[in-house]
């Protein structure tokens, strides 16, 4: 997209793009829609206005104009990211070089492993915002247990309780060597437990077998509950 040149008089608004009405324009402009906007809800909502911001220079026909859409580009991202998440093996052996049943990948269709990362997209797209889910993703990039405990190193060795670490031998997420490392901090942990799949970080879920077999590893054997008072305790 284009920017255009804005009086210098005028300073640049918040990237969150808030705004009342009496604030300052900065470099937006507005365009208004008319006729109701239906969403896929099926809700129609009337007296749109949209704002808008451009970069550069806009060739004379228009043909640099690039329009940014936060959600494609989250979708995007999600097909990158669901790539990593599952194997090669897996991917090649579901669906190899087959183009979509009805499709022709020679005149704009889709191969069937395209249609399968574009389901995927949408499904992630229509759970969440696309600037609500980068909030999420710094979240989880920042998190550090060692963070006012002296360290990674330190923190795990503080951790007396029994554990249990699982790994997939596919998993290119978070690969066997970064489990092995989590183990060998651990006190009192005999080795890392590595589920065998093709499905890469996916494999904890579909693996369920091999999972449980190590989890029953952890776990004593089952004995009978005893239901807590609490749980038939009569309400006001």
């Amino acid at each position: 997209m284009n920017r255009s040149a804005a009086p210098a008089t005028l300073p640049l608004p918040p990237a969150s793009g808030g705004r009342r009405e009496g604030d300052p324009p900065g470099r937006r402009r507005w365009v208004t829609i008319e006729d109701p906007l239906p969403l896929e809800s099926g809700v129609r909502l009337p007296g749109v206005r949209l704002a808008y911001e451009t970069w550069g220079q806009r060739a004379a026909d228009s043909s640099n104009a690039v329009l940014v859409l936060h959600a494609r580009g989250l979708g995007q991202a999600r097909r990158i990211a669901h790539i990593t998440y599952r194997s090669e093996p897996e991917l090649g052996s579901r669906f190899g070089g087959a183009p979509q049943p009805g499709e022709e990948p020679g005149r704009g269709g889709r191969y069937q492993v395209e249609s399968y990362l574009d389901h995927h997209a949408a499904k992630l797209v229509h759970r969440f915002d696309a600037g609500s889910y980068v909030a999420l993703t710094e979240a989880m990039n920042g998190h550090d247990i060692g963070r006012g405990r002296g360290g990674t190193a330190r923190a795990l060795r503080r951790a007396a309780m029994p554990a249990l670490v699982v790994g997939v031998d596919s998993d290119r997420l978070y690969p066997p060597p970064q489990q092995e490392e989590l183990a060998a901090l651990l006190p009192g942990f005999d080795g890392l437990r590595l589920v065998n799949s093709s499905y890469g970080h996916g494999g904890f879920l579909i693996e369920t077998g091999q999972v449980g077999s190590f989890v029953r590893e952890l776990l004593p054997p089952s004995s009978p509950l005893t239901p807590s008072p609490l749980l038939h305790e009569e309400l006001p």
